[in-house]
Protein backbone atom coordinates (compact mmCIF):
# COMPACT_ATOMS: atom_id res chain seq x y z
CA UNK A 1 0.00 0.00 0.00
CA UNK A 2 3.02 2.09 0.95
CA UNK A 3 4.47 1.65 -2.28
CA UNK A 4 1.42 3.40 -4.43
CA UNK A 5 2.17 6.86 -2.84
CA UNK A 6 5.84 6.12 -2.68
CA UNK A 7 7.36 4.73 -6.21
CA UNK A 8 5.78 8.17 -7.95
CA UNK A 9 7.24 10.22 -5.72
CA UNK A 10 10.62 8.51 -6.41
CA UNK A 11 10.03 8.38 -9.80
CA UNK A 12 9.14 12.13 -9.78
CA UNK A 13 12.46 13.05 -7.80
CA UNK A 14 14.95 11.08 -10.11
CA UNK A 15 13.02 13.29 -12.97
CA UNK A 16 13.54 16.20 -11.13
CA UNK A 17 17.17 15.02 -10.80
CA UNK A 18 18.07 14.04 -14.40
CA UNK A 19 16.48 17.47 -15.31
CA UNK A 20 19.62 19.39 -13.33
CA UNK A 21 17.94 19.28 -9.59
CA UNK A 22 20.78 18.98 -7.15
CA UNK A 23 18.82 18.04 -3.42
CA UNK A 24 19.66 20.52 -0.63
CA UNK A 25 21.13 23.00 -3.21
CA UNK A 26 20.45 25.98 -4.21
CA UNK A 27 18.97 25.38 -7.36
CA UNK A 28 14.62 25.51 -7.44
CA UNK A 29 13.72 22.47 -8.70
CA UNK A 30 11.81 22.15 -12.30
CA UNK A 31 7.36 21.06 -11.26
CA UNK A 32 7.04 17.51 -12.17
CA UNK A 33 3.65 15.74 -11.80
CA UNK A 34 3.31 13.77 -8.23
CA UNK A 35 6.88 15.21 -6.72
CA UNK A 36 6.79 15.84 -3.33
CA UNK A 37 6.80 19.79 -3.77
CA UNK A 38 4.05 19.75 -6.77
CA UNK A 39 1.87 21.70 -3.99
CA UNK A 40 4.64 23.96 -2.44
CA UNK A 41 4.50 27.48 -1.77
CA UNK A 42 7.35 29.90 -1.59
CA UNK A 43 7.89 31.00 2.26
CA UNK A 44 9.40 34.02 3.97
CA UNK A 45 10.12 34.01 7.38
CA UNK A 46 10.55 37.49 9.48
CA UNK A 47 11.38 38.24 12.71
CA UNK A 48 9.41 41.05 13.57
CA UNK A 49 10.37 43.31 16.89
CA UNK A 50 8.66 46.61 17.76
CA UNK A 51 10.22 49.17 20.11
CA UNK A 52 8.65 50.63 22.33
CA UNK A 53 6.50 47.44 23.18
CA UNK A 54 3.35 47.23 21.34
CA UNK A 55 0.49 48.10 23.76
CA UNK A 56 -2.93 46.08 22.51
CA UNK A 57 -6.04 44.62 24.54
CA UNK A 58 -4.49 41.73 26.14
CA UNK A 59 -0.85 43.86 26.87
CA UNK A 60 2.11 44.62 25.72
CA UNK A 61 4.44 42.82 23.18
CA UNK A 62 7.74 43.46 21.42
CA UNK A 63 7.39 40.50 18.78
CA UNK A 64 5.23 39.07 16.57
CA UNK A 65 6.18 36.07 17.49
CA UNK A 66 4.77 36.89 21.39
CA UNK A 67 1.66 38.24 20.38
CA UNK A 68 -0.26 35.15 19.37
CA UNK A 69 -0.99 31.54 21.79
CA UNK A 70 2.30 29.39 22.50
CA UNK A 71 0.32 26.98 21.11
CA UNK A 72 -0.14 28.54 18.13
CA UNK A 73 1.66 29.01 14.79
CA UNK A 74 4.02 31.60 14.05
CA UNK A 75 2.40 33.89 11.10
CA UNK A 76 3.93 33.14 7.97
CA UNK A 77 3.76 35.20 4.50
CA UNK A 78 4.76 34.28 1.04
CA UNK A 79 6.92 37.33 0.80
CA UNK A 80 7.52 40.21 2.75
CA UNK A 81 4.80 42.81 1.55
CA UNK A 82 2.87 39.88 3.66
CA UNK A 83 4.38 41.12 6.87
CA UNK A 84 4.32 44.65 6.11
CA UNK A 85 0.09 44.28 6.37
CA UNK A 86 0.50 42.70 9.34
CA UNK A 87 2.82 45.47 11.23
CA UNK A 88 0.51 48.05 9.42
CA UNK A 89 -2.51 46.08 10.99
CA UNK A 90 -1.10 46.70 14.34
CA UNK A 91 0.26 49.75 13.96
CA UNK A 92 -3.10 51.04 13.26
CA UNK A 93 -4.26 49.41 16.70
CA UNK A 94 -1.35 50.03 18.59
CA UNK A 95 -0.96 53.40 17.33
CA UNK A 96 2.10 55.56 17.21
CA UNK A 97 5.30 55.96 18.31
CA UNK A 98 6.07 52.73 17.49
CA UNK A 99 9.10 51.33 15.22
CA UNK A 100 9.18 47.92 13.75
CA UNK A 101 12.41 46.12 12.45
CA UNK A 102 11.85 43.55 9.99
CA UNK A 103 14.62 40.73 9.57
CA UNK A 104 13.53 38.42 6.87
CA UNK A 105 14.96 35.10 5.47
CA UNK A 106 14.21 34.82 1.54
CA UNK A 107 13.95 31.76 -0.18
CA UNK A 108 16.84 32.01 -1.47
CA UNK A 109 19.00 32.23 1.56
CA UNK A 110 19.74 36.09 1.53
CA UNK A 111 18.79 37.75 4.54
CA UNK A 112 16.48 41.16 4.15
CA UNK A 113 16.49 43.90 6.77
CA UNK A 114 13.80 46.40 7.08
CA UNK A 115 12.35 49.11 9.36
CA UNK A 116 8.75 50.68 9.63
CA UNK A 117 7.67 53.91 11.76
CA UNK A 118 3.94 54.13 12.60
CA UNK A 119 2.82 57.01 11.47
Amino acid sequence: MIAVLFLPQVYALALQVHRGFVPFGRTVPERVALSWDMFATSVVRCDVRFAPPASMAHGAFSSLGAASSPVEWDIVASSVDGYRVVVDALCQKAGPPLHASLVCFLPDGSVSRDAIDCR
